[in-house]
């Protein structure tokens, strides 16, 4: 019991520091990041002008901007909160998506699609770094997961090697004895 109230004492304090003072310095990284993302795409549109189509920039540089205004407020909960949304409005998903493809698709310059790709990132590095302290007390729960389901994997094993051992006839035993004596 003490083991216990020691390893909770010392996650709250792990949390405490990861929320108070490595992640605000995380979430600053992140934020000019995203800024010099958002100065990349405007320097792009400049250059490349009505190549780079305005309803795909637009849209764009809204999520960038939606990002900085919610970066810290995604995190794994709000994933799942979003994910039970659009389960109980599939057709409200579906919808979003074409659109999100169609304007998307819309514009043919690389640099763009690069800018989307690390506008990506940046969204999933957020998350993480957001949720950093709930997968701290979720770690021990999956390892004994992963470690029990390898040791069920493990056992089967075994008993399938066994199996195939003990149903060895008299005939082949000289093969059992180079398998098990080298």
């Amino acid at each position: 019991m003490a083991t216990l109230l020691f390893f909770l004492i010392l996650l709250s304090i792990l949390i405490f520091v990861y929320e108070s003072i490595i992640l605000p310095s995380v979430r600053l990284r992140i934020r000019y990041q995203i800024f010099a993302l958002r100065d990349k795409l405007r320097f792009l549109k400049i250059e490349k002008g009505n190549a780079l189509d305005d309803e795909a920039f637009a849209y764009s540089q809204d999520c960038l901007n939606t990002l900085l205004a919610f970066l810290h407020r995604y995190d794994f909960s709000a994933m799942v909160r979003a994910a039970l949304f659009f389960r109980k409005n599939p057709t409200l998903y579906k919808e979003a998506l074409e659109e999100q493809r169609r304007i998307l698709q819309k514009c043919d310059v690389e640099e763009f699609h690069r800018i989307i790709k690390e506008y990506t990132d940046l969204a999933i590095l957020s998350v993480t770094a957001n949720s950093f302290g709930l997968l701290l007390v979720l770690a021990p729960f999956l390892i004994t997961a992963i470690a029990v389901k390898g040791l069920k994997y493990i056992i089967g094993k075994a008993k399938e090697i066994t199996t195939n051992l003990l149903s060895v006839s008299e005939k082949e035993s000289d093969l059992l004895d180079r398998i098990c004596l080298g």
